[in-house]
């Protein structure tokens, strides 16, 4: 029987996207914070002290999730990402219940505001699924590790990278995340006069309007670069990354005519870099799969089984009529 690894470390890196959604919220409604407290703590200590909770409601709602999957042993990355978005669904209506949202959602918008947190949820319970491995249960313990493994041997046939729509899922956040971290450092330095919510907002709100306007793209354009590696035949991390650049700084090129105020470098070469960091990404959480085998043929007439250069391919039978 087959089970998802249970681990700490799977378990803090999987928490990153839950983690990012939170922050946004928290910068976008830093303005509010100013006047209200949290378990009797004023203005930044009131937001880290919330921050630390909702980030141990998400944690343990992920581990009772991973739990109860490993409990009826499924491990399908599709399984874990439902089970992932279920988890934020219930940490959102937790945290709406006991009044601790980052940032209350108004009247008529309450369904609209869980989208957010639940996709942050979904990408983490396919990243842990993704990260922990899986191991098989009822497998002998190793002599000298003491631990189970799914596979003995090694596996010496082709391979190609698997096609994965949650690794594609998961890079397409990174261009959103890259440029947030772009603009806030080129435009902190007019902010220093600014108020504490506007430099905290201003960030958050690049992020959001970013992965509105690249995720989309992103997705296409990772779709291109995969496809392109597949039929070459690559699989590297280092192939991914060149034809990520590559495509990046063509895509930029056919752009650059179209927006004004731009020029062409300046779009250049953030949309090389970041397109090569989305295509590893990708490569990195996609992994790797056996290439398929030949499909079945349906026989209806045993004889026409002949190989392509038979000399039956190439002549016709006669039948004498009378």
């Amino acid at each position: 029987m087959l089970s998802v690894r249970t681990s700490a470390r799977a378990l803090l890196f999987a928490l990153i996207p839950a983690a990012v959604v939170q922050l946004v919220l928290l910068a976008l409604s830093r303005s509010a914070w100013d006047a209200r407290t949290f378990l009797g703590l004023p203005g930044p200590d009131a937001i880290l002290t919330l921050f630390a909770v909702q980030m141990a409601i998400c944690a343990a709602l992920l581990f009772g999730a991973h739990s109860a999957l490993r409990h009826f042993h499924i491990y399908s990355r599709w399984a874990y990402a439902l089970a992932g978005a279920g988890s934020a669904a219930t940490a959102y209506l937790m945290e709406a219940r006991y009044g601790i949202l980052a940032s209350g959602p108004t009247s008529g918008t309450w369904i609209a505001a869980a989208i957010m947190p639940m996709l942050a949820g979904a990408l983490s319970g396919f990243l842990y699924s993704q990260l922990a491995g899986i191991e098989r249960l009822d497998a002998p313990p190793d002599v000298a590790t003491g631990h189970s493994e799914v596979l003995h041997g090694r596996f010496t046939g082709p391979v190609r990278v698997r096609t994965s729509l949650g690794a594609m899922s998961l890079a397409a956040v990174m261009p959103a995340v890259l440029i947030a971290i772009l603009s806030s450092s080129i435009f902190q330095f007019g902010l220093t006069d600014a108020p504490p919510a506007v430099q905290f907002a201003l960030p958050a709100r690049v992020f959001m309007s970013a992965m509105f306007m690249t995720a989309l793209p992103s997705l296409v354009m990772m779709l291109i670069v995969h496809h392109t590696a597949r039929a070459l035949g690559w699989t590297a991390g280092i192939h991914y990354t060149v034809l990520g650049a590559g495509y990046g700084g063509l895509f930029a090129l056919l752009a650059a005519p179209f927006i004004a105020f731009i020029s062409a470098t300046f779009l250049l070469i953030p949309a090389v870099v970041i397109a090569a960091i989305t295509a590893a990404l990708y490569r990195r959480f996609a992994g790797l799969e056996p290439m398929p085998l030949p499909e079945a043929v349906v026989v209806a007439d045993v004889e026409s089984l002949v190989d392509a250069d038979d000399p039956a391919r190439h002549s016709h039978s006669i039948l004498l009529n009378g």
